[in-house]
């Protein structure tokens, strides 16, 4: 049985799993509705038609057809479900065009020689996983109207850069981790986002420049944790900077940030090229309105001074320098120039 065509209008849950001599399927007009692992573990399947008239596609329909090349997700679909092409490592192109805006969790997971795929203009969530671990994945473009992007949905890609449209409003955490090849993020200037999410940018080790937009307030733990290619980055209204946010970003530079911004004391544990002193173009010594981390054996060498509500002292450079104990943890510590 190399190649069959459906013809009813539901294929039943398992009724084509494991079937290895299977090579080919057309779906008919008449089919509506493919079951919950309808063609899982086909392994030689090769080519699949989903006529317009399908509906929705099950969870892990199509999960490890391993022999999978290519996919064309016609607009009539209403859904997929979780894992639907997940380990279809083989799978290199993927049109999606899903009705209700969703791609589900793990739909493309661990595809790894997924390296172009089109996604419908309608689409508005792309839940956990959807392309985790697609290592070949080296370009996408984002859908004008999504709105959400969920946990890890593509960690382990291999973006050189990615550009995130205004209309999204929520990212989940390690969306972009362990992305190597990443070297730039963009975000438009009217992104709605508000934090950035705990080890969202984790481990990007070519990341070295990032510019985020007025709109975001807070760096949850880890966003930039083993990033060691990063120098800058330019956020000038953040009001929080939470414990490892900068750990081990090694060739991070001096940092400006408002002056009333909390800055966790382990947030730039590893940043080994931190300097007390920055300077402007002109020589002098930056505002009260910028923020320096001085290095940790500075501050371990000035322990007694976190001890009060506050206290001046100078730096090795020789400029003052105001700690102030934090209202929540004594061993959080806001820092800025006086």
């Amino acid at each position: 049985m190399n190649h069959i065509d459906v013809n009813v209008e539901v294929v039943d849950d398992s009724y084509f799993e494991g079937c290895l001599t299977l090579e080919s399927v057309h779906f008919g007009s008449c089919v509506r509705h493919i079951g919950h692992r309808a063609f899982a573990n086909c392994s030689n399947l090769e080519t699949v038609v989903i006529s317009p008239g399908v509906t929705h596609i099950e969870s892990e329909a199509f999960k490890e057809c391993e022999n999978l090349k290519t996919i064309d997700i016609p607009s009539t679909v209403k859904s997929i479900g979780t894992s639907v092409f997940a380990y279809c490592t083989s799978l290199i192109t993927a049109d999606i065009y899903v009705h209700n805006g969703i791609i589900s969790e793990a739909a493309f997971y661990k595809c790894i020689s997924l390296a172009t795929v089109h996604i419908a203009d309608a689409v508005h969530s792309i839940h956990d996983r959807s392309f985790s671990c697609c290592t070949s994945l080296q370009t996408i473009t984002l859908p004008p109207m999504l709105n959400s992007i969920g946990d890890n949905a593509f960690s382990n890609c291999k973006f050189v850069d990615v550009s995130i449209p205004h209309s999204v409003k929520h990212m989940g955490s390690g969306v972009f981790s362990n992305c190597g090849s990443l070297v730039a993020i963009e975000f438009t200037p009217l992104s709605g986002i508000e934090e950035l999410p705990e080890a969202c940018f984790s481990n990007c080790v070519k990341l070295h420049k990032v510019e985020l937009p007025r709109g975001i307030r807070v760096f949850k733990p880890y966003a930039f944790k083993g990033c060691v290619s990063i120098e800058c980055v330019y956020a000038k209204h953040v009001r929080s900077i939470m414990k490892f946010c900068f750990l081990n970003c090694v060739n991070i530079k001096p940092v400006e940030y408002p002056h009333d911004t909390f800055i966790d004391k382990t947030a730039f544990d590893g940043c080994t090229r931190l300097q007390t002193t920055r300077k402007s173009t002109k020589g002098r010594i930056l505002s009260h309105n910028t923020v320096i981390c001085p290095p940790q054996d500075w501050l371990a060498d000035h322990a007694s001074i976190m001890r009060g509500t506050s206290h001046k002292s100078r730096t090795p450079g020789g400029n003052n320098i105001k700690v102030v104990r934090d209202k929540v943890s004594s061993k959080n510590i806001r820092r800025y120039f006086k």
